[in-house]
């Protein structure tokens, strides 16, 4: 599976530490075509705008997001 993780905060940097995705960036979008999967660990404010953007560029098979608290 090729995951992506948006993110350099600390829950970014575990997850690209832990998982070792093909593609880790932090706010600037830099991921590859053909992603199984992106997982946003972004601020909450910043979700719904990342989204966006990671879709309508590289178009996942799937998207996380890591907020308990935000709806996507």
């Amino acid at each position: 599976m090729r995951l992506g993780v948006v993110g350099r905060g600390p829950v970014g940097r575990y997850l690209a530490a832990r998982l070792e995705p093909a593609f880790w960036t932090g706010r600037e979008l830099l991921l590859s075509e053909g992603l199984d999967g992106v997982i946003l660990a972004v601020p909450d404010g910043a979700i719904a705008s990342t989204a966006e953007q990671v879709v309508a560029r590289y178009r996942p098979g799937a998207l996380i997001h890591c907020s308990g608290a935000t709806a996507l």
